[in-house]
């Protein structure tokens, strides 16, 4: 480091002091330090700096893999639900949207409602939150006039929302282009590396070592590690780990069962009041306008089950829901088909039983739903012969 005043190359540093006095005449250019660029053989470190990125990220992406993840998960996120609700908006007449907590979105094969009707529906179920805040975004929208598919786990859905995910339906009307190409980008890549998990990323390992308290500390709560798999049109299947890791299903299981103990709220007489009401609003809205609602409850099972029983009689809830907004209501309990389903960690199904489940779903929807079986039948009978 030299400065204008001991400069070795005194052409340059006449041309610098030239320069200098121009832009600030009132500078003392010998205090202005001159950083000459040091004479390096740059190409060699560039091309060792690529070689060592591909070496680090080809060792991320081979330990990601070792832990059951695959490219092809798409990973969701609030803008990727914002771009699917858009979706909705776009001849909405004869459409069907799946709204709900996670238990709708991982029970929900897809390709066995378009299989089975002629049309795949938009999956706007949301993780950790209240199906009726998002049914309620439906029956005030006026463009839409289709079918809603309500999922409701009661612990959720007999509660106030929105949850934890109810700033998306707000993402929807105000994603801006970057956050839309920003999806589209993620899941280009998210197709050739299973890396970019975003319950796996190096911030969240820190974060969630598991470090010893000391004696008499209650550790912070945390939320389940990861449990699904999203692909394209926001499919969504538990995460085939959870179903032979022990302590994952075990961690996962302890925390549904923290959640009653410690923040799920009773369902006073209130509360329960205000969910129907709300409920019989939205389906007077959505009918009015040609549309129609139908109710889903998945299984659960184990103290889950229990707990969910204690703290809310089915009498009490789901069937004075059905009773008083007149719906079709399919509770899993009610049925021989959507028995001995496979229920790891109490609260989703497996992949293979998620495709029984919503086999068995749409089959008696299409028995009971006139707005569906009408237009189910008119695709078996416009169908191709095979």
């Amino acid at each position: 480091m030299t400065t204008l005043g001991t400069a070795h190359d005194p052409e340059t540093a006449a041309r610098l002091a030239h320069l200098t006095g121009e832009a600030d005449p009132g500078l003392n250019v010998s205090d202005v330090t001159v950083r000459p660029t040091p004479r390096r053989a740059w190409t060699p470190t560039i091309a060792a700096t690529l070689v060592l990125t591909v070496i680090a990220l080809a060792g991320w992406e081979a330990k990601m893999r070792s832990l059951g993840l695959a490219a092809g998960d798409l990973d969701d996120s609030n803008d990727h639900w914002a771009m699917a609700r858009r979706s909705l908006a776009v001849g909405s007449t004869n459409k069907i949207a799946i709204v709900g907590d996670s238990r709708i979105w991982f029970d929900t094969d897809l390709a066995v409602w378009e299989e089975m009707t002629g049309m795949k529906p938009v999956q706007l179920a949301l993780e950790g939150t209240n199906g009726r805040y998002l049914l309620t975004d439906l029956a005030r929208d006026e463009s839409f006039r289709g079918l809603v598919v309500v999922g409701l786990a009661d612990a959720l859905f007999f509660g106030m929302p929105p949850g934890l995910r109810g700033v998306a339906v707000e993402r929807a009307k105000t994603q801006s282009y970057s956050q839309r190409f920003g999806v589209v980008l993620h899941r280009q890549l998210s197709r050739w590396f299973a890396f970019l998990e975003q319950m796996y990323t190096p911030q969240r390992l820190f974060r969630w070592m598991d470090l010893p308290s000391r004696p008499g500390v209650v550790p912070p709560a945390r939320l389940p590690w990861k449990l699904a798999e999203t692909f394209d049109d926001r499919q969504t299947f538990m995460w085939p780990r959870v179903e032979r890791d022990l302590a994952l299903r075990d961690g996962t299981r302890m925390t549904w069962m923290g959640m009653f103990r410690f923040v799920l709220p009773p369902v006073t007489d209130d509360v329960l009041q205000t969910v129907v009401d709300d409920a019989v609003r939205d389906v007077r809205a959505i009918r009015a306008r040609g549309g129609e609602i139908v109710f889903i409850r998945p299984p659960s099972s184990g103290a889950l089950l229990e707990a969910e029983r204690v703290r809310l009689p089915r009498a009490k809830g789901w069937d004075r829901l059905i009773r008083e907004t007149g719906t079709v209501g399919i509770h899993w309990e009610d049925h021989a088909n959507m028995q001995g389903l496979d229920v790891p960690e109490w609260s989703h199904l497996t992949r293979e039983s998620a495709t029984r489940f919503t086999r068995a779903y749409v089959d008696a929807l299409v028995g009971q739903v006139p707005w569906l079986q009408s237009r189910a039948g008119q695709w078996r009978r416009s169908a191709p012969v095979p």
